[in-house]
């Protein structure tokens, strides 16, 4: 025989989430069209959009130098 269930398993027949998804409310994080793709990808999005904005800034910083360049 078992034992009688104990907890939220009891109360509504299933378990609950380990970690529950908020609403969204004031006290979440605003992020645009980058929340779509958080939501969409996961936290994977979060390295790729950083590393895609420095390599999009070492670019840059390159252009700027090469012209800088020209005058020597």
């Amino acid at each position: 025989m078992r034992p009688p269930r104990t907890g939220s398993v009891a109360r509504t027949g299933r378990r609950r989430e380990r970690y529950p998804r908020r609403g969204r409310g004031s006290d979440m994080l605003q992020l645009g069209p980058v929340d779509g793709l958080i939501e969409t990808f996961g936290p994977f999005a979060i390295p790729v959009l950083l590393f895609a904005a420095g390599f999009v800034g070492y670019l840059v910083l390159v252009a700027l130098g090469r012209t800088g360049r020209d005058g020597d």
